[in-house]
């Protein structure tokens, strides 16, 4: 599936480029806000998939996540049937949720600043949490830090994908 990778160099300079994967085909389609994504996929998405269970095609994007408040996502939680366990702290309560959406077949986007953390990696940075490390921050891998010819401080987004097998970061 085609991918779009939006960077923002400055406030009026804006670079839109196709990320595909490897594994990829066909031609991608133009990024539609979420609420019309979800309407979208409400319409297109069978109410029951074949094993019997609910479908839950939902488009997610991590920085309105980290927004919602606690009930916003305990009733998000319960949609994608996760416990949130009131010990883990909120932003591992955003990480669990993410991680079911992503397992589940959902999309989950997520926009912010890239912060070069070692050589072979980046990571996206919130200004809203003050830059600081948090559970749900989304890798950025050096191939598309090279690709795309990105530098720290610039304001990327992206689709977030689930870790790979020795992974411990969602990336993009």
């Amino acid at each position: 599936m085609g991918e779009k990778l939006k960077i923002s160099t400055s406030q009026t300079e804006t670079i839109e480029a196709d990320v595909s994967s490897a594994h990829s085909q066909g031609a991608a389609k133009a990024p539609l806000s979420s609420t019309a994504r979800s309407n979208e996929e409400r319409k297109s998405a069978p109410a029951d998939s074949p094993s019997g269970e609910l479908k839950t095609d939902l488009a997610l994007d991590l920085n309105e996540l980290q927004e919602s408040s606690a009930e916003e996502l305990e009733t998000l939680a319960r949609d994608l049937d996760v416990y949130l366990h009131p010990a883990r702290s909120r932003h591992q309560q955003i990480l669990d949720i993410i991680r079911a959406a992503l397992a589940s077949g959902s999309t989950v986007t997520a926009e912010g600043f890239l912060d070069q953390v070692g050589d072979s990696f980046a990571m996206l940075r919130w200004p809203r949490l003050n830059f600081l490390p948090v559970p749900e921050d989304v890798c950025v891998a050096r191939s598309l830090i090279e690709q795309h010819h990105l530098r720290p401080g610039q304001k990327v987004a992206g689709t977030v994908q689930l870790p790979g097998q020795r992974g411990k970061f969602l990336s993009l």
